[in-house]
């Protein structure tokens, strides 16, 4: 396969989602803190639309990542806002981690 804009062949789908996120007045929370979420962090970053990560790591959530703050998804449900989650982390975890969201009680498409 021959990359048409190579690292940009998101960017009009991450526009969209991004508007979506406005629409409903709602702030986003990237479900992962590593280099997966870099681009989407740049994208989100823009919009003043990130409010930080959730990673299961404790020691990313001592250091923070990309001058946001780094939580738990139990900190998360704790906080009881009302904010999207977007799973931003390799596909060997994506899984799991729906896996998870699920047994907290989030919905696909709806958190």
């Amino acid at each position: 396969m021959k990359w048409i804009n190579k690292g940009h062949q998101y960017d009009e789908k991450a526009k969209d989602i991004i508007k979506e996120f406005l629409r409903h007045d709602k702030g986003v929370f990237l479900y992962g803190a590593g280099e997966k979420s870099k681009g989407i962090y740049k994208t989100l970053e823009n919009y003043d639309c990130l409010k930080g990560f959730i990673d299961a790591s404790k020691e990313k959530q001592k250091k923070g990542y990309l001058k946001e703050d780094v939580i738990s998804i139990e900190e998360f449900i704790l906080r009881k806002e009302n904010f999207w989650i977007v799973i931003s982390t390799s596909n060997a975890y994506v899984s799991e981690i729906e896996t998870t969201l699920k047994k907290c009680g989030f919905e696909h498409y709806n958190n």
